[in-house]
């Protein structure tokens, strides 16, 4: 495999070795300049083929529907404007952010992980890289017959053009699940060391409390807070990096289900059973990224649970504090134990870390089960508007 500067992670090495030559994620340095003149050149090509394309459909569609105006001024909206400008959004950002994306993901916090759990990192990100393949495949599967039965090459051509549009849906999506598994992964590693640490403590003595192990709790506690808090931090860079890219994607994938529904209303569900069976596919994948995220989420609450302030940890610190420093002697003053008060108020910035770890876009809304399920009944509305729409 080709030996890619700054990146350690074989996964992400992978991705950038077979999405590379579409995909801007190498760094922009002198050796890599026929790498970036591949992409520009690549990119160029299909999206000067893919407004061809969009131009003949529109054409088709509004000779077979003129019956529906509604519906025709949606295609050629969406063929001539908005399309063009998700390519092109995918392409500026990949451009501009695609290597800092690939670095943040190759942190030495990711990478640890993603090691230490090896097989399952493994086994998920090359399950969900062939699965989404795999969904292109079948949806375009004329294209594959006519090509490999009739030997159209303009067939693969128009396969090969869709492809690269489709990657970059294909590779936000992935990195999003490799983020999230990583983030997943890692918090139960950190839950899972705290208790296996805790409980050993706990055999040692459980007959008292032992005053001289509590200075080891409160370092452990702050371990913990310290991990937690570079993950968040990590995350939130990830976020303002992927969170333009997202939007793109989700408004894509938005526009493709309206277009679906549309044409499964007017022209039947035989002729766009493809279609169809692929939007309920990558539905349901998108609605595990959000279960993973929430997920996530639940793992940061019990680890939130344990470092949050509570009175009773005072208490015996503070009561700590009396029986150490009576030992030596020194007079002391507990109501004003600052140490203390500075160690806790630490943990407020929890909630803010609890916020780094979900998926915004670009501060407008949060990507959430409930956020789809409204966004499924508004586009569900949508389509009967213009299905409803004809000329009489």
């Amino acid at each position: 495999m080709e030996i890619i500067p700054g990146i350690i992670n074989p996964l992400l090495k992978n991705i950038i070795f077979t999405h590379g030559f579409i995909l801007p994620l190498r760094p922009f340095e002198w050796r890599n300049i026929h790498w970036t003149l591949i992409n520009i050149i690549v990119n160029l090509w299909s999206f000067i083929h893919v407004y061809r394309l969009a131009t003949n459909e529109v054409n088709n569609l509004s000779r077979k529907n003129n019956e529906q105006p509604l519906f025709v001024y949606y295609i050629k909206v969406h063929h001539f404007v908005v399309i063009p400008m998700i390519f092109l959004g995918f392409i500026w950002h990949y451009f501009h952010n695609g290597h800092s994306i690939m670095k943040l993901l190759d942190h030495s916090l990711f990478t640890r992980t993603m090691y230490r759990c090896w097989p399952q990192s493994f086994y998920y990100t090359i399950s969900i890289e062939l699965f989404m393949n795999g969904i292109y495949m079948m949806s375009r599967h004329y294209y594959i017959r006519s090509f490999l039965f009739h030997g159209d090459w303009q067939a693969f051509q128009e396969f090969f053009i869709f492809y690269i549009f489709y990657c970059y849906l294909l590779i936000t999506w992935l990195l999003i699940f490799y983020q999230q598994i990583a983030i997943n992964l890692a918090l139960k590693n950190y839950r899972q060391e705290f208790l296996q640490v805790q409980h050993e403590h706990h055999h040692h003595d459980h007959r008292h409390y032992d005053w001289q192990q509590y200075p080891d709790q409160i370092e452990r506690k702050k371990r913990l807070f310290n991990r937690i808090k570079n993950l968040a931090q990590l995350n939130g860079q990830i976020q303002t990096l992927m969170s333009p890219i997202m939007f793109i994607a989700f408004t894509s994938e938005s526009l493709h289900v309206v277009d679906t529904m549309n044409q499964i209303l007017i022209r039947g569900f035989r002729n766009y059973w493809h279609k169809c069976l692929e939007r309920i596919i990558r539905t349901l994948f998108y609605i595990g990224i959000c279960w993973l995220n929430n997920e996530n989420l639940q793992q940061f609450k019990w680890i939130q649970n344990i470092l949050v302030c509570r009175k009773q940890d005072l208490i015996q610190r503070q009561t700590y504090t009396y029986y150490t420093m009576n030992r030596v002697k020194r007079k002391i003053n507990i109501n004003n134990d600052r140490s203390t008060v500075a160690i806790y108020s630490k943990f407020n910035w929890l909630k803010i870390y609890h916020e780094k770890l979900k998926l915004p876009v670009n501060y407008l809304f949060t990507i959430n089960a409930t956020l789809c399920l409204n966004w499924f009944f508004f586009l569900i509305s949508y389509v009967s508007l213009i299905y409803q729409t004809r000329n009489d």
